[in-house]
């Protein structure tokens, strides 16, 4: 089964969980399995009875190797606010690194907010060159729907 990893990347960290959870719910009442980790620092999201939502504070690698292995097509990563764009992408393709009987097509999004763009400029360039998709503050869901 292929499987589909999407990381949400940004600053905007209430904003980022918004998206991963108006998602997932989309992308569920159109029947796809989703999985959500919650890597963010600041703004843990809220377990919801429609979602599954596991919290990673360490090993991310690991944490995106075992929700690969689920039965869900989807996993949606709101990763956390202070990495690096580069280690952030190093950290992911570790965890797909270590699964070996699937293929996963990765995405990145990248949301941005006003204070991403008037405070750290070269912040916000590497989060649009690393991106399949750059979505501005305030977005639609829909938007954020065609990097999938």
């Amino acid at each position: 089964m292929r499987k589909t990893l999407l990381v949400i990347t940004g600053l905007a960290g209430t904003e980022k969980a918004r998206l991963t959870v108006g998602m997932a719910q989309a992308l569920q009442a159109t029947d796809q399995r989703v999985t959500i980790l919650d890597h963010s620092e600041n703004n843990p999201m809220h377990p919801l009875a429609t979602l599954t939502i596991t919290r990673v504070i360490h090993d991310l690698p690991g944490a995106i190797s075992t929700a690969l292995r689920t039965d869900n097509a989807i996993v949606l990563l709101n990763a956390a606010e202070s990495l690096h764009p580069e280690t952030l992408y190093r950290l992911v393709y570790d965890g797909i690194d270590r699964m070996t009987s699937h293929s996963v097509d990765v995405r990145i999004l990248a949301l941005v907010d006003d204070r991403t763009c008037d405070c750290f400029p070269h912040l916000r360039a590497l989060l649009e060159d690393h991106a399949d998709l750059t979505l501005r503050y305030p977005f639609a869901i829909e938007e954020a729907l065609a990097v999938l």
